[in-house]
């Protein structure tokens, strides 16, 4: 460093910013300015003062979302690791204690929802993966025939209409149920899979939502085994097949 750098790296004086020097006032040695020039003259200044705000308010803003994503992301990765060292291993002896409650009630990580899942539902019916590809077949066969009417009963066409409207409709905003997304077909699959399966109680509006939810935290035959299993349930049952009586019983309770 040269001797005349060094000696005003030394200067006591405090350093001055250029934005500052742009509010200051004419010195009081020199005349003042006439109104319309010191208008003119605040009128930038304020904007750029303006402008300099709003860049410190959106950067403050942008820290603290990033600071709240971290503090987010650090107690997911807390919570799965609960999950997969110390509940699932122990799922049958723990699975009703009130600490697993708790961890329900505060949402499952995305890592183990599926998993989970599938362990509160069971497999009471014991559905294999076998038999929902082969509902999955019966169900392509009908969605070939559909143009026949002669070969396809009135009820089993409704519910090619039905099941194919609403998907179309199911979380449109996602784009990944519609046709030429990533799901549509996973979602034709399992919905005309059930409706095969459970020719009773066939494709009833709502279903898209609940098997799309599935589809998203698990393979197509882990939700069409899940879904059959739920919907077998006396509660879900009876909305499903329109039971008033036991939908009344249900609504009381």
């Amino acid at each position: 460093m040269s001797l005349l750098a060094r000696k005003l790296f030394k200067r006591s004086e405090p350093v001055v910013l250029t934005t500052n020097l742009i509010f200051e006032n004419r010195p009081s040695n020199l005349p003042a300015k006439n109104p319309e020039e010191e208008q003119a003259r605040e009128k930038p200044t304020r904007k750029w003062s303006l402008l300099l705000n709003a860049r410190g308010a959106e950067l403050k803003k942008k820290q603290r979302a990033a600071e709240e994503r971290k503090k987010y992301e650090e107690s997911v990765a807390a919570c799965t690791n609960v999950w997969l060292k110390e509940i699932l291993p122990e799922w049958h002896l723990v699975n009703h204690t009130k600490r697993v409650h708790n961890l329900w009630w505060r949402g499952l990580p995305p890592k183990v929802r599926g998993t989970v899942w599938k362990l509160a539902v069971g497999n009471e019916l014991q559905l294999t993966k076998s038999l929902y590809y082969i509902m999955v077949d019966r169900a392509q066969d009908t969605l070939k025939c559909c143009k026949d009417n002669s070969r396809i009963k009135d009820e089993t066409m409704e519910n090619v209409r039905d099941i194919r409207l609403d998907v179309l409709r199911t979380f449109p905003n996602l784009c990944i149920f519609q046709e030429s997304g990533p799901y549509h077909e996973q979602l034709l699959n399992v919905l005309g899979a059930y409706a095969s399966y459970r020719p009773d109680v066939g494709y009833v509006q709502g279903m898209s939502f609940l098997t799309a939810v599935l589809l998203l935290n698990m393979e197509p035959a882990d939700a069409f085994i899940l879904l059959s299993n739920l919907l077998h349930q006396p509660c879900q049952r009876a909305f499903f097949r329109m039971d008033a009586d036991m939908m009344f019983v249900y609504f009381d309770v």
